[in-house]
């Protein structure tokens, strides 16, 4: 199914479900970082986070689902990969774009900006030879092959990630909790209609802030 227009953010319960168009350079300030959408991209994961964690008793595969949403470098367009590489050193791995709140990255203490370098001791992929790929389908896989990396590490139990932040290398172990297998994404769109291509859920996004005004995305 055709996404109708750019999609900018995703929003995704173990990680992040890859916005594949390249995402223009950011406009907001630097402390506020990743997305223009940020507020919209926080606001959809949060529910969807709920969503999953719980139905959980529902689904017979338990999925990690930690509450953090990752953004990569071949995401951006040549701009804003100039941008992301300056601020918030994303060459250097997947970024985090926001934890929601109460989940099991924000209470590990992650938060946005952080970089996440190796898990378990083993690197992610290169994100500048993955924005280097011209192929969409390919650096696609590449992304996703990243984020399996993340989700196999914490079906096993507990992951040791080492963080980049603010040029500071540390450890932290993050532990996942359990749901439903969900993840959400947030395309530029004046539609109000979610719909599904499959893989996972669209949220056009003009739906979030038309919600809000009703009051049916607040907690």
């Amino acid at each position: 199914m055709k996404i109708p227009g750019p999609a900018l953010c995703a929003a995704a319960l173990l990680a992040s479900a890859a916005c594949w168009p390249a995402r223009a350079a950011p406009t907001q300030a630097a402390d506020a970082p990743a997305t223009t959408l940020r507020t919209q991209d926080l606001r959809v994961a949060s529910v969807g986070y709920r969503i999953a964690e719980r139905a959980r008793a529902l689904c017979a595969d338990a999925y990690p689902v930690t509450g953090l949403l990752l953004h990569h470098l071949p995401e951006y367009d040549e701009a804003g990969r100039a941008l992301e590489i300056e601020r918030h050193a994303l060459d250097r791995g997947p970024g985090v774009l926001a934890t929601v709140e109460g989940s099991p990255a924000a209470r590990a203490g992650l938060r946005a900006g952080d970089v996440l370098l190796s898990v378990n001791g083993v690197p992610f992929p290169d994100p500048r030879a993955m924005a280097a790929e011209r192929d969409r389908r390919t650096w696609r896989r590449q992304v996703e092959a990243t984020e399996d990396m993340i989700e196999a590490a914490l079906r096993a139990g507990p992951a040791r990630f080492q963080i980049l932040r603010e040029g500071r290398e540390f450890p932290l172990v993050l532990r996942a909790g359990r749901g439903c297998p969900l993840r959400i994404r947030l395309a530029r769109s004046r539609q109000l209609n979610a719909f599904s291509d499959g893989g996972g859920w669209w949220t056009p996004s003009g739906l979030p802030a038309s919600a809000a005004r009703k009051d049916n995305w607040r907690r």
